[in-house]
């Protein structure tokens, strides 16, 4: 977890806001146990100024799917 924060933070850092931060979005860099973190998938990032925070123009984009809880199992 800490790896992908500081991954994040390194893309705002760059003034860039990814908008599709999930668990398939990120990958190691190689089969190394010390591999580095990388971030992937960057179709959604957009570019930001740090005085123009919050952003609220972006709308709902990402997976819908995912960060949502299931829906509860029901017998049939």
């Amino acid at each position: 977890m800490r790896a992908v924060l500081r991954t994040l933070a390194q893309c705002h850092s760059h003034h860039i806001l990814h908008r599709d931060v999930k668990p398939g979005n990120f990958m190691l860099a190689s089969d190394d146990d010390a591999a580095p973190l990388k971030a992937i998938d960057f179709g959604l990032a957009v570019p930001f100024e740090p005085g123009a925070l919050p952003l609220t123009e972006l709308g709902l984009e990402g997976t819908p799917w995912c960060g949502r809880r299931p829906a509860p199992w029901r017998a049939v």
